[in-house]
This record gives C-alpha cells, sequence and structure tokens, in this order.
C-alpha cells in the first residue's frame, strides 16, 4: 500500500522522502549512558542481558568481566567481552541520514542508548561490526540463519523512530521480508 504526496511517500508505516549527510558521532551521543543509576552503563547492560551464561560482573558491579556470547552476525561464541562491540542494529550515521539528523539531541541520545527494545542493541564481535559500519541491509547483512531476525528488528527500529527510506532501500527490505515469510512457511 503506498500513498504518494508532496514528494514523499509512506508505505507500510515506513516513511520515503527527506535526507540528509553530515553525520557527526558527537553530534548523536556523548557515550553509553547509565540511566537507571545502577552502575552499569548501555554497553555493560547489553552484555549483562545477551551472555548467555550468568556474566561475571567486578568487585562493584559495574562492569562485565566475562561471559558467552553468540554473535549473530558471525556466529561465533565469544567469551571476552572486550572482544565485542555492542551494534546499533540500525546505525548512528544511517539513522541521521534517513531522519534522525532532524531529531533533537535528546531524541538521538535515547536512539544511542535504547534499552527498552531488546532487538535495538546486540553484542557482536567487533571485526563483525567494523565490516557492517553504517550500511543498510541492502549493503550488508549477517549471516543467513540470523538474517531474518535481522532484517525484522530493522523493520521494527525504522518504523518505531519513523526513519526514511529509499525507494531502493525499501524495494530491498520487502523483498528481504518477503523472502523471511517464504522461508518459514510450512
Amino acid at each position: 500500500m503506498t500513498k504518494r504526496d508532496a514528494g514523499v511517500a509512506v508505505v507500510v508505516g515506513v516513511v520515503v522522502g527527506a535526507f540528509a549527510a553530515g553525520y557527526s558521532r558527537s553530534g548523536w551521543t556523548s557515550g553509553w549512558q547509565d540511566s537507571d543509576h545502577d552502575c552499569q552503563d548501555t554497553r555493560q547492560e547489553v552484555l549483562i542481558e545477551e551472555s548467555v551464561v550468568p556474566a561475571t560482573l567486578d568487585a562493584k558491579g559495574c562492569r562485565v568481566l566475562m561471559g558467552e556470547w553468540h554473535d549473530p552476525y558471525t556466529g561465533q561464541t565469544v567469551s571476552d567481552p572486550g572482544a565485542l562491540d555492542v551494534d546499533h542494529v540500525v546505525p548512528l550515521a544511517w539513522a541521521h541520514r534517513h531522519g534522525g539528523w532532524a531529531w533533537s539531541r535528546e531524541q538521538r541520545e535515547r536512539y544511542a542508548n535504547d534499552l527498552a527494545h531488546p532487538e535495538h542493541l546486540v553484542a557482536v564481535s567487533a571485526s563483525a561490526n567494523r565490516s557492517k559500519g553504517d550500511k543498510g541491509p541492502d549493503e550488508w547483512l549477517p549471516l543467513e540463519e540470523d538474517r531474518c531476525d535481522y532484517v525484522q528488528a530493522w523493520r521494527a527500529i525504522i518504523t518505531r523512530w519513523d526513519l526514511m527510506l529509499t525507494w531502493a532501500e525499501r524495494d530491498t527490505l520487502d523483498a528481504l521480508l518477503a523472502s523471511c515469510q517464504e522461508w518459514t512457511r510450512p
């Protein structure tokens, strides 16, 4: 279902329209936040939540020292939290170019540290995160076995945050989602 008016289209809740360059990470976040003031910043919260075994914390209970994580981008199992990045499934630079440029500093900070939605941030190997960079699913995808979860998370995030797509990006995302539906049919 597509509706076009004034040069902007809305496709199943996803806006296709105005885009901007000029991303600077410092314009988005001052770093991982500790919103609940428990001494565990966003990175630590994600590491604790995603460890498949109880995470070992430092003496103060603030920093993760050890755990075990499944990297959905590479399929690797990682036990050293220092080998992991906490990735924004929809990268900050991508979000900036696709509508986040118009957000307030507070909105950008909330986006960068969103713990309310478990698909928003994910612990992945540093090398996989660097490989992905600020690309969308039209340019980069994880391993096939985790691809559908990734694409569904992507769609949920851009919809929740009212981010825009180009028509080509929308077509690619729709095709990926359709292939996931085909793959999961009995």
